[in-house]
């Protein structure tokens, strides 16, 4: 609708709608952001706002209602590995979310309302910064073992693991 969100290290959430002149700002002081440091955004289908931040997980909000953020409740053995996320990106194939951490890459299942492993080696993917989807539907995240590419058709059922695979490899 023409609103433009930033994300600000130590600065939170900041919001400009059209014809306004100034920006309306979201930090953990004024509203429940779980963290100052804004690292990732993405927007659903749904007219949601995911919020990723380094240091303080996920947080959501109705773009339409920003009074409604809050952080993403998640299972308590996922909450260490979603700390740090670097990459965020709606999948309208499977409709979820894919949440790229630190820690791993992740798909928040938007049925079920539940963060899941989507394959095997899900938890190796480390230092995740950056992705996008692809008009073939492949979902590309950088890593610091170069890039993940995973094929978001490619999901057997509801409950099976995607096919990926690895391009690259960093130098330490």
């Amino acid at each position: 609708n023409g609103t433009l969100w930033v994300g600000t290290v130590e600065g939170g959430l900041n919001r400009r709608a059209v014809n306004e002149k100034g920006f309306s700002h979201f930090t953990q002081h004024n509203s429940r952001l779980s963290h100052n440091s804004v690292s990732t955004l993405a927007n659903d289908n749904r007219g949601r706002l995911w919020i990723g931040t380094w240091g303080g997980g996920m947080n959501v909000m109705d773009m339409n209602n920003p009074a409604s953020l809050h952080p993403l409740t998640v299972d308590r053995s996922f909450v260490p590995l979603l700390r740090y996320v670097g990459a965020l990106a709606y999948d309208p194939y499977n409709d979820g979310l894919w949440i790229g951490s630190n820690d791993g890459l992740y798909f928040y299942n938007y049925r079920t309302q539940k963060v899941e492993e989507p394959f095997a080696d899900c938890r190796l993917v480390r230092g995740c910064i950056g992705s996008i989807i692809d008009n073939d539907g492949n979902l590309w995240v950088g890593c610091l073992e170069g890039v993940r590419v995973v094929n978001l058709k490619s999901r057997t059922d509801a409950h099976g693991y995607f096919k990926q695979r690895q391009i690259g490899r960093a130098h330490v």
